[in-house]
């Protein structure tokens, strides 16, 4: 009977084994199959963001900057955490020289939070190869000036119209002199630097250019001009004391755009032979702007002859400049834009 019980007990243990075996080696199995399921499927999908890009740099090649750009999200879109991604478009796109597309895929990973110090690092390299926009413009002591809101900036080989902002809050036009302002344009994070030229100047309506004794004359009657706040509120001291009707509306026309005239003062002042002289070109041609022009003498004294002919013996319509004086003698003569 011990005999029978040990025989029973054997091959009940011999079954045990056997099951356990048998499910251990399925278990094995099952995880060699998930192992290589999930090694295929990253293989697969690394292939396609590869073909993907390549895609992308044959766009690029071709000139097709839109479509490689949109071809270039895509790939970046099947895998947002992968940083080689970005740094494969981001180096082709050095090589064909388009550095803000090249500066755009590095936000793109800094804002996904991908390597970021690294990302930061080139970001800045990057920005070491822009442009810098450089602008300059010349304004009256006390006068009235606004940083411009939009400037063209030349952004991956054209010129674009870009929003920009400036590090200064103000401009102190009190003083005489040459300043130098900063500003950023928001959305390339191109750089922007304005030269202003604050110069002491007068201005006022030029009735006449003339010689005398192998030198160069004009008449000048000298006025106050006026712009933005400063100019609604001296046409509306302007209307009260003359007694003119008129509305908020009214008062801010053009800008606050006003001129201030209270004598018939002519003063005649001397123009120096080498002081530059520049007008608004629609002052030479319809329609042309008010984009100053340099011009030789004989054609700065024809345009103030035939400005002042076509108004006969009104004053405001002659030609209004700004004249710049050193030792009392014209320097400096640009014309001011009037509506």
């Amino acid at each position: 009977m011990k005999k029978n019980f040990l025989r029973k007990l054997i091959i009940t243990g011999m079954v045990l084994v056997a099951t356990t075996t048998t499910i251990a080696c399925r278990v094995n199995d099952k995880e060699t199959i998930i192992s290589t399921n999930v090694s295929q499927e990253v293989k697969a999908k690394e292939n396609e963001i590869e073909k993907t890009i390549e895609l992308g740099n044959e766009f690029l090649q071709q000139g097709k900057y839109e479509d490689a750009r949109k071809t270039y999200e895509k790939a970046i879109s099947m895998d947002c955490g992968n940083k080689f991604t970005y740094l494969s478009i981001k180096d082709r796109y050095i090589e064909k020289g388009r550095v803000d597309d090249a500066y755009y895929v590095i936000r793109l990973a800094l804002d996904n939070k991908v390597d970021y110090t690294n990302m930061q690092n080139i970001s800045e390299e990057i920005k070491k190869k822009f442009v810098v926009t450089n602008s300059e413009e010349t304004i009256m002591r006390n006068g009235s000036y606004k940083f411009p809101e939009k400037v063209f900036m030349k952004i991956n080989d054209k010129d674009i119209f870009v929003k920009v902002k400036w590090n200064n809050a103000a401009i102190d036009t009190s003083k005489p002199g040459t300043y130098t302002f900063y500003g950023e344009a928001e959305e390339y994070n191109r750089p922007i630097i304005l030269t202003l030229n604050v110069e002491d100047a007068k201005i006022g309506y030029i009735k006449e250019v003339y010689e005398n004794d192998g030198k160069r004359y004009l008449k000048f009657d000298e006025v106050e001009f006026f712009i933005g706040e400063k100019g609604v509120e001296e046409r509306r001291k302007d209307r009260q004391k003359r007694g003119i009707p008129y509305t908020e509306e009214s008062l801010r026309w053009d800008d606050g755009w006003f001129i201030k005239d209270d004598d018939d003062v002519i003063k005649n002042y001397e123009i120096s032979n080498s002081a530059p002289l520049s007008v608004s070109a629609y002052l030479m041609e319809e329609g042309a702007g008010s984009t100053l022009k340099a011009v030789p003498y004989e054609k700065f004294k024809d345009i103030v002859s035939e400005v002042n002919s076509k108004h006969p013996g009104v004053k405001s319509r002659n030609i209004l400049c700004w004249i710049t004086l050193e030792n009392n003698v014209i320097i400096k003569v640009r014309s001011q834009y009037t509506p």
